[in-house]
């Protein structure tokens, strides 16, 4: 999965790029802009912290990763 290029010095922008695509495309204001099955609430909720430009690292641990926010 491409979140494993945030470990990898010098490689986080790739990650940061291929979770804005994602975002970007996959996810639409529309009633079918969901991408796949919500698997009770997991995707909408990684959209939301990608948005906010961190994400869990391991869930259950406080240890997270900086990515790339939607808002300035």
């Amino acid at each position: 999965m491409f979140l494993s290029l945030n470990y990898i010095d010098g490689r986080e922008h790739q990650t940061q790029q291929q979770v804005r695509k994602t975002m970007e495309e996959d996810f639409t204001p529309e009633p079918d802009g969901l991408l796949g099955d919500d698997d009770t609430g997991t995707m909408r909720a990684w959209f939301v912290f990608s948005a906010l430009g961190f994400f869990p690292a391991t869930p259950g641990l406080a240890e997270y990763r900086i990515g790339s926010p939607l808002f300035e």
